[in-house]
C-alpha cells in the first residue's frame, strides 16, 4: 500500500480510541473496585471459615473408666501400655497406685476413678496406663480399664457442664462431647498436690 493510499485521520481515530481504552484499563471506576473487592472479600470469607473449623479439630485419644468414656488431647499423649504390675509406695495417697519401671526411668501411677473422684469399683488389675506429658517432671501414668481409639472432636461442639458430669469434678472437665464422651483436662491433673510432693 501507498503512502497515498493511508487514511491517516481513520488511523489518528483508532489511536485516540486505544488511549481512551487503555486510561479506563488502568483507572477502573468505582463501581469496578467495589465488585473486586466483593469478591475478594467472599474469597477470603470461605477461606477464613474452612481454616477455623480445621483449627477447631483436634485429635484424642478415648479410653474407658468403668461404663464411662472419656478422652484426653493427643498433644498431651507420651505413650500407652498395658496394665503391668505397679509397686507401691507405702505412706503415700490413695490417687497414687505405685510406681513402674518405664524404660528405666521410674514413672508415678494415678488411679483414674480415684483421682478423678470417681465412685469406687472393685479392684480391677488388668488394663491400660496412659502416660501423660508434664511440662516439668517426669511422665505421669494413668490407670485405665480400656482403650477405645484415636478420634477427632471438633470443640466447638463440646458443652461446658456448671459443675460435674457423670461424677466427675468439674475443673477436670475440658468438656463434653455430644455422645457423652468427656475430654480430661490433663493440666490441671497434673497439678494434683500428691504429684508435686513426690516429684
Amino acid at each position: 500500500m501507498s503512502r497515498g493510499n493511508i487514511d491517516w485521520d481513520a488511523v489518528k481515530d483508532r489511536l485516540g480510541k486505544s488511549g481512551q481504552s487503555l486510561k479506563k484499563a488502568l483507572k477502573p471506576s468505582a463501581a469496578q473496585i467495589n465488585s473486586v473487592y466483593r469478591k475478594r472479600a467472599k474469597r477470603l470469607a470461605v477461606r477464613g471459615a474452612k481454616t477455623d473449623a480445621e483449627s477447631a479439630v483436634t485429635p484424642v485419644l478415648s479410653f474407658w473408666i468403668g461404663e464411662k468414656l472419656y478422652a484426653i488431647h493427643m498433644a498431651g499423649l507420651a505413650e500407652v501400655l498395658q496394665q503391668t504390675a505397679c509397686t507401691p509406695v507405702p505412706g503415700t495417697p490413695p490417687e497414687l497406685l505405685g510406681v513402674v519401671n518405664l524404660h528405666g526411668e521410674i514413672r508415678p501411677v494415678l488411679d483414674a476413678s480415684t483421682v478423678l473422684g470417681l465412685p469406687k469399683k472393685d479392684k480391677v488389675e488388668a488394663g491400660y496406663i496412659v502416660f501423660l506429658r508434664r511440662k516439668e517432671g517426669t511422665e505421669v501414668g494413668l490407670k485405665t480399664d480400656r482403650i477405645d481409639e484415636v478420634r477427632l472432636v471438633n470443640e466447638d461442639e463440646l458443652t461446658i457442664p456448671a459443675s460435674e458430669a457423670s461424677g466427675l469434678p468439674g475443673r477436670f472437665i475440658k468438656g463434653v462431647a455430644p455422645d457423652a464422651m468427656i475430654l480430661i483436662d490433663t493440666e490441671k491433673m497434673m497439678t494434683l498436690g500428691v504429684l508435686s510432693e513426690k516429684q
